[in-house]
């Protein structure tokens, strides 16, 4: 099981957790939105939970495995990249 989670701090987690519920609805998910909680599923498999909390938005992925699409990041890799933006700053 792949698991990720998000928190974004923000006064309006209820309205951003219904926009992303509605749109994800019109995107080909099934989505259910009962304040102050909701759910994403998505058609390829995978779920998105979603929080809403007075000061944040709270957003839990969970897929059985990562789609064959994600890309394969090594420590090696990410250290080029911050070193590359460290060049342009």
């Amino acid at each position: 099981m792949v698991r990720s989670e998000a928190r974004i701090p923000t006064p309006s987690a209820d309205r951003y957790a219904k926009q992303l519920t509605d749109h994800a609805t019109h995107m080909g998910a099934r989505s259910e939105w009962a304040p102050p909680h909701g759910v994403v599923e998505f058609p390829q498999g995978g779920m998105c939970h979603v929080t809403a909390g007075p000061e944040e938005l709270v957003l839990m992925a969970e897929a059985a495995k990562p789609p064959a699409s994600w890309p394969r990041f090594r420590p090696s890799s990410l250290a080029t990249w911050n070193d590359s933006a460290a060049d342009t700053a």
